[in-house]
């Protein structure tokens, strides 16, 4: 049985010439500041051409994983959201594949070559487990659903500075909001955030604390 692979992300240029072209995920484009991947190939047809389009997937898949990996660790990217984007990419992916028998096998063929090229392993584990249980939403896919249905997906400098000066607060008190599950939030983490946030000082000098009393003395 010959199993055939579909050279997707390849197109043609002028002369024969063929040139590989891949969009980065969202979340990878705003950490690379790029939206696309691409690169003349210089084998035209046969075993070179491909040779080098699994070289070209292999130094995509690092760079994809390289930025997830700073994605996550800036707070860009939660857990779920990762999840969610590799489902979608293993999907595309295994629909590619021909000369199987059915997607078991696909899947079979895809995850061989994701564990040589040393892919993502969250897009490995979307591959062979599609059925998995998502990662918990945390605060970090709470900020974004807040951004998007009662900001209108403001992206505007005063409303989204805003939001975020809000959840650097969060995040100096509670940690990273990409690692604070909502199913873990206790009472306790609601004090300590009110107790912090009502010792920190204005610009000029006066605790947070006081504000609160005048207002309520006033109200």
């Amino acid at each position: 049985m010959v199993v055939v692979m579909k050279l997707k992300y390849v197109d043609e240029l002028s002369g024969g010439r063929k040139r590989f072209r891949r969009r980065y995920p969202q979340a990878v484009a705003e950490v690379l500041g790029e939206s696309v991947f691409q690169v003349a190939m210089k084998a035209r047809e046969g075993a070179e051409l491909f040779t080098e389009h699994a070289k070209l997937l292999s130094e995509f898949e690092k760079i994809v994983a390289k930025a997830k990996r700073t994605a996550a660790e800036q707070g860009q990217l939660s857990p779920l959201e990762h999840w969610r984007e590799s489902v979608k990419e293993a999907e595309a992916l295994v629909a590619g594949i021909r000369g199987v028998r059915d997607e078991h096998e696909a899947r079979q063929v895809l995850a061989d070559e994701l564990r040589a090229r040393k892919a993502d392993p969250v897009l490995f584990k979307a591959v062979v487990s599609p059925e998995a249980e998502e990662p918990p939403i945390t605060m970090q896919d709470a900020k974004e659903v807040y951004r998007v249905e009662r900001m209108g997906g403001a992206h505007g400098r005063n409303q989204k500075n805003r939001l975020e000066r809000i959840c650097r607060r969060i995040e100096t008190s509670l940690g990273p909001l990409n690692k604070i599950a909502l199913v873990d939030l206790k009472r306790e983490h609601a004090r300590k955030l009110r107790d912090e946030m009502l010792a920190t000082k204005k610009k000029d000098g006066i605790p947070a604390r006081m504000i609160w009393s005048r207002s309520a003395v006033y109200a």
